[in-house]
């Protein structure tokens, strides 16, 4: 599923639960950067308290000229399923980003892609990815 696209940024304020931050169960960091400046475009951070994982997203960029940014938080619990790239998947979502395939429980190869999306759409073009597990 690498084929990942952007395909609507709502400039509108995003959902953000600070109770979805769970700082003392960390579980990854993953950071597009801008190959050119060196500066965040993206953050997604993942939390994981045994029975739910939690997201927390943020992003910054231009679109046509604007400077946009936002954020969002999610979760997922249940079985059978990637609860990671659920709760990431809700988050981006929460930011008022719809992306034109749904990383939802797809796995968490799923959100490289869905950050790169996010850049270019952003007008960053490629970028970098990277991961910090806790």
């Amino acid at each position: 599923m690498d084929n990942v696209a952007l395909v609507y940024i709502n400039r509108g304020e995003g959902k953000f639960n600070p109770n979805h931050r769970k700082e003392n169960h960390f579980n990854a960091e993953y950071m597009a950067i801008c190959p050119r400046t060196g500066g965040k475009i993206a953050t997604l951070k993942t939390y994981w308290t045994g029975a739910r994982y939690y997201a927390a997203f943020w992003y910054s960029g231009t679109i046509n000229g604007a400077r946009v940014h936002n954020s969002g938080t999610g979760w997922a619990g249940g079985y059978g399923y990637c609860r990671e790239s659920a709760a990431a998947a809700e988050a981006i979502a929460n930011a008022h980003i719809k992306l034109d395939v749904d990383i939802h429980g797809c796995g968490t190869n799923e959100i490289d892609p869905a950050l790169r999306a996010i850049a270019t759409a952003l007008g960053y073009g490629d970028c970098f990815i990277i991961k910090a597990n806790g």
